[in-house]
């Protein structure tokens, strides 16, 4: 099965890939920027179309309690934009601290400067579901 992840944020959606008909191992992508204006949705339905995927899975938030956050929200409005708008089969991963763990690897690169960490929380994404759901 060809998947492709997404970790949504405000500003930038990552993107990752895996194909389980090859090897359990999810790879980023590609960094869509989010503006709001549609050109995501558009984006996103070309990488899928492009890699021929059959689900996306879609990184979902929650507080260190386990409650869902206005982020949660607006990750469960998007999931519905996306099904709605390009009948795309979806399912939601858990990413409690996904970012926070990217981050401490990938801080800054050799010239100090912050690097886009999107396209890397969204391979842990799918990661996370990879052996969830196939390493049983």
């Amino acid at each position: 099965m060809k998947i492709i992840s997404l970790d949504f944020g405000e500003k930038y959606i990552g993107v990752a890939y895996a194909d389980t008909n090859s090897v359990l191992i999810a790879q980023p992508i590609d960094i869509v920027n989010n503006k709001g204006d549609g050109k995501e949705i558009d984006s996103i339905s070309e990488i899928y179309k492009k890699k021929k995927a059959e689900l996306v899975i879609l990184g979902y938030p929650r507080n260190l309690s386990g409650h869902p956050t206005q982020q949660t929200r607006d990750v469960e409005a998007f999931g519905d934009k996306l099904k709605s708008t390009l009948g795309l089969p979806l399912k939601y991963q858990d990413e409690t601290l996904s970012s926070v763990l990217v981050k401490d690897q990938l801080s800054e690169d050799k010239k100090g400067h912050k690097k886009r960490i999107d396209d890397q929380s969204a391979a842990l994404i799918l990661q996370d579901y990879l052996e969830q759901e196939f390493r049983r």
